[in-house]
């Protein structure tokens, strides 16, 4: 393994990303195409290194959620669509047209703002209307009374060129009655409005609906461009991704740096909140909150695994470390390796369970341990 400078660290699996990335490209319907999210730090991957083996999958459109990730993904792939999935600031304008970042539109007066911006900067900028079919975000809202006239007028503005409609579902991964009833709404919404512009002479060569649920199983959602995001990063906690087969991408290691041996009635860490209940053995990590390790899932809540074994965390998660009983484990010592998150010897500690557990999505566990730890890619 390569050399990090600290005994904890991210560990991505490359040939699991790739083979989700194939199979995500197998479920997209001819004429649509991938955009590949790459939001967060590619939802805690690795921006750089993601963004380099989805072009040597072929993929050749990102969305990014602020202009400072825009232009990472420029200088790793310059010919690429770059779509931006929030609101671009005024400020920012420049950066927009200089770096050709299709822009989001959620109303007519910004559109003007930017069209003129855009006519005297000498370019034209590629713009989507994002429309608010059901997520309650940002866009335009898709009843709205003025909504059509609206978005003919933008389509003729003389600084942008308006190339398609953007929408996102709220409850695609629901297996519900309900979800899908509101999952089947939000697409009726964007499909009758989409129709209606189409009607009034309107061109729309890029309209995009999908995220990962709806790329992998609705394909009548596919327009011209899927937004798989979770998919593509091992979300191995729905079991359909699994039945796909879906790898699990991302694993949290780190090294066992110190063992004691305590007695029966033995405080461990802050607050006096863990105690042993017998003679025990106490290894501790050099890995803590600080590391996107939620607090919460200290005091016997949460676990690690020691080669598929689970070993009780005990006691408060500290700032840079945290401890672990591991008296039913003999063959723990300083230097074996921990998994805190991802694949031990075929047992899996899903970062959903610890997102679950703590009141927090599978998502932000793995974008929070983004933040201090080095990372491997093997």
């Amino acid at each position: 393994m390569k050399k990090t400078m600290r005994p904890a660290w991210v560990e991505i699996d490359r040939g699991a990303l790739e083979n989700n990335i194939n199979i995500v490209k197998s479920r997209v319907m001819p004429g649509s195409r991938i955009c590949g999210i790459v939001k967060a730090n590619a939802y805690g991957h690795g921006l750089r290194e993601v963004v380099k083996l989805m072009i040597k999958c072929g993929i050749d459109c990102f969305a990014v959620a602020s202009i400072s990730e825009a232009l990472q993904v420029r200088t790793l792939a310059p010919f690429a669509r770059i779509i931006m999935l929030g609101m671009i600031d005024r400020e920012n304008f420049d950066l927009v047209l200089e770096e050709d970042i299709t822009a989001g539109i959620c109303d007519a007066g910004f559109a003007r703002e930017l069209s003129a911006y855009a006519f005297d900067f000498g370019k034209r900028a590629d713009v989507l209307a994002f429309v608010d079919t059901g997520m309650g975000r940002i866009g335009f809202q898709w009843d709205e009374p003025d909504l059509k006239d609206e978005l003919k007028e933008i389509s003729e503005l003389p600084g942008l060129n308006f190339i398609g409609l953007m929408s996102h579902f709220s409850s695609s991964d629901e297996n519900t009655p309900e979800g899908k009833a509101y999952t089947d709404l939000q697409q009726e919404r964007f499909e009758s409005l989409r129709q209606e512009l189409i009607s009034m002479g309107i061109k729309l060569p890029l309209c995009t609906l999908a995220n990962s649920f709806p790329t992998m199983y609705r394909k009548s959602a596919h327009y011209q461009l899927c937004r798989p995001g979770i998919v593509i990063y091992g979300g191995y906690s729905y079991e359909e991704f699994r039945r796909d087969g879906i790898l699990p991408t991302f694993a949290v290691k780190a090294k066992v740096m110190f063992v004691k041996d305590v007695p029966a009635g033995y405080y461990v860490s802050y607050g006096r909140k863990g105690r042993t209940e017998r003679p025990s053995r106490i290894a501790t990590l050099p890995i803590g909150y600080a590391d996107g390790l939620p607090r919460a899932w200290g005091r016997g809540r949460g676990y690690v695994l020691f080669g598929g074994r689970k070993a009780p965390i005990i006691g408060n998660i500290c700032m840079d470390q945290l401890m672990v009983d591991i008296t039913d484990l003999p063959d723990v010592a300083a230097g074996s390796e921990a998994v805190l998150a991802g694949m031990s010897r075929g047992v899996y500690l899903d970062p959903a369970e610890i997102g679950e557990s703590c009141g927090e999505l599978e998502h932000g566990i793995m974008c929070g341990m983004s933040v201090r730890l080095p990372y491997v890619y093997r």
